[in-house]
């Protein structure tokens, strides 16, 4: 749960730091390239800062065995994913392919 609050606090500040960036262009305080890089340091340093402190956590049996089962399961639906959507595209390789990558990125939004 506090590493839930913490990406969520931090989340809201990169929005905040892209709020502040727009409103500054807009009114014309800053240049287009002042605002773009105010963009590249949000992806570049904020939102890697956001994705590592999301997995500073303490190591336990607990967790490794959740992190465990959770890429057997996530491997075990993308492999599902990609039999189904072969059988089921057979004559149509792009249609396959996109078929069976949203169940992938279902599973990482969750």
């Amino acid at each position: 749960m506090e590493t839930s609050v913490t990406l969520i606090y931090q989340t809201l500040t990169m929005f905040l730091l892209a709020g502040i960036g727009f409103v500054l262009f807009k009114t014309e305080k800053i240049s287009a390239e002042g605002s773009r890089a105010i963009g590249n340091i949000l992806i570049y340093v904020v939102l890697l800062c956001v994705i590592l402190n999301g997995f500073w956590s303490v190591r336990t049996r607990e967790r490794m065995i959740a992190l465990g089962i959770s890429a057997v399961v996530s491997l075990t639906i993308l492999m599902m994913s990609v039999l189904v959507s072969g059988t089921l595209f057979r004559n149509d390789p792009i249609a396959a392919f996109g078929a069976r990558f949203p169940v992938r990125d279902f599973l990482e939004c969750h």
